[in-house]
């Protein structure tokens, strides 16, 4: 997102993948004991997937835009 001057988009996924992600599936996961934190490191990565999938989606149309 950075490479295509969208930083917000970039702030986002990087915040919620470092901070928010890693939170919300510590205590979704709890249950699970000692396995539950390895199975945020999964969880973490496919969400953020998903947000990114997501926010391209809503800006696919601006990004391969034809300038000219």
């Amino acid at each position: 997102m950075l490479a295509i001057e969208k930083p917000v988009y970039a702030a986002v996924i990087s915040i919620s993948t470092a901070f928010v992600f890693p939170i919300i599936l510590l205590f979704a996961l709890e249950g699970f004991g000692l396995d539950g934190i390895w199975f945020n490191f999964a969880g973490t990565n496919v969400l953020a997937a998903v947000l990114a999938i997501i926010i391209f989606l809503k800006e696919k149309k601006e990004i391969f835009r034809k300038d000219g």
